[in-house]
């Protein structure tokens, strides 16, 4: 992956975690509605998994946010 890549990847998870504590879920909490494992989570927010733009939107649906929302620049 590419710098600005692995800069995209980290400000997205970084966006995903800030989001999902304003709603006051765990990471446990969060991935059963996602439906996946906690781990799983765990590295989205750490920046250390690509996600596809099908995962952001599901994220996104989960979080009552918008896609552009999770692609801000500031978290």
């Amino acid at each position: 992956m590419t710098d600005k890549g692995e800069l995209l990847t980290k400000d997205i998870g970084l966006k995903i975690k800030t989001l999902r504590l304003e709603q006051n879920l765990t990471q446990k909490q969060f991935a059963q509605k996602v439906g996946c494992h906690q781990d799983h989570i765990s590295r989205i927010e750490a920046g250390k998994i690509n996600l596809t733009l099908e995962y952001i939107s599901k994220i996104a649906d989960i979080l009552n946010v918008s896609v552009e929302i999770i692609f801000k620049n500031k978290p």
